[in-house]
This record gives C-alpha cells, sequence and structure tokens, in this order.
C-alpha cells in the first residue's frame, strides 16, 4: 500500500501523499505491536495479560510495553490529526494560517512540538503512576484471592486505577 501511494499517486497528490504515508506507517506500526503483544483483557480489572511474544519477557519491562502501545497509539491519531489539518488548510487558501502554515519549516517544527509535548504530557504521568508489580499483584490478590489463582499469567497494568 505504501508503494502504491509513494509511486502511484497522481500530481495532485504530491504534498497530501506524505501525510497518507504517515498515516498509514503509523497504522501499521501499531497493528504489529498489538498482533506481537496479543494482550488479554481481563474485566473489569484495568489489567491485562500478554499472550504474544512479549509474554515471556521480565516484569521490569512491562512499563516499557504499556509507553510502546501509548506511543504508537498517540501516533496513529498525531497522524490522523495532522491529515486532516493538511486537508483543512488546503480548503482556504486565502486564510492568515494558510500563509503560515505553507511554510514548510514552520509547519514541521510545529508538528514535532505538538507530538513531543502530547508524548510528554501523556507519558510522565503514566510512568510516576505506574506501581510496582509485586505491590499491584499484592492488591489484586488482596481484593480478589480467586483471581490470581485462575490467571497462570503475568498481568500487565494498564492504568493505576486497580492500585488504592
Amino acid at each position: 500500500m505504501l508503494y502504491m501511494i509513494i509511486t502511484k499517486s497522481s500530481k495532485e497528490m504530491s504534498g497530501y501523499k506524505w501525510y497518507l504515508v504517515h498515516q498509514l506507517t503509523w497504522s501499521y506500526v501499531f497493528d504489529v505491536y498489538l498482533c506481537l503483544w496479543k494482550s488479554v483483557p481481563l474485566w473489569p480489572f484495568y489489567t491485562a495479560y500478554s499472550a504474544g511474544v512479549f509474554s515471556e519477557i521480565s516484569e521490569k519491562y512491562f512499563p516499557l510495553q504499556m509507553l510502546l502501545l501509548v506511543v504508537t497509539s498517540i501516533g496513529v491519531g498525531f497522524g490522523i490529526y495532522i491529515s486532516a489539518l493538511h486537508r483543512y488548510m488546503q480548503a482556504s487558501p486565502f486564510s492568515f494560517l494558510y500563509k503560515i502554515y505553507s511554510i514548510l519549516s514552520v509547519r514541521l517544527i510545529a508538528y514535532v512540538f505538538v507530538y513531543v509535548s502530547l508524548m510528554v504530557i501523556v507519558c510522565v504521568p503514566i510512568v510516576r503512576l505506574i506501581p510496582e508489580h509485586s505491590v499491584l499483584k499484592e492488591s489484586v490478590s488482596s481484593h480478589h484471592p480467586v483471581f490470581l489463582k485462575n490467571t497462570s499469567k503475568s498481568i500487565r497494568q494498564f492504568s493505576d486505577t486497580t492500585h488504592h
């Protein structure tokens, strides 16, 4: 699909095709990551375990797995956002914002700034709120002792809501 977009797009798509390539690349990375992870949610808890390639990874790398999921998720959303923004700007070529937007260096700096800001705003609280795996396991087992006895896989945490 990427090959088709890059090589077979019409001249009218010259600028927009790179937004499509960006969006599709993030989508591919996200899909590959989820296929490798194969997370199995354990509702009603905000936890899951990996049934995929990551099932044998050490407990100390659980936060890294979650951060990779967050980074790829934000990347997918960001790709969609800048594609839509580009289309919107192309629809209003006489506006003041379009004049600023049409300067490539300003646009790229703004994109990088927004993406890095989103990463910091989302990832820093996640890293700070992730409890130790042993604390999480103890908290879940103290409230629901049957839960861990019936779960043979390691538990991954999606948020801090299970830790009281």
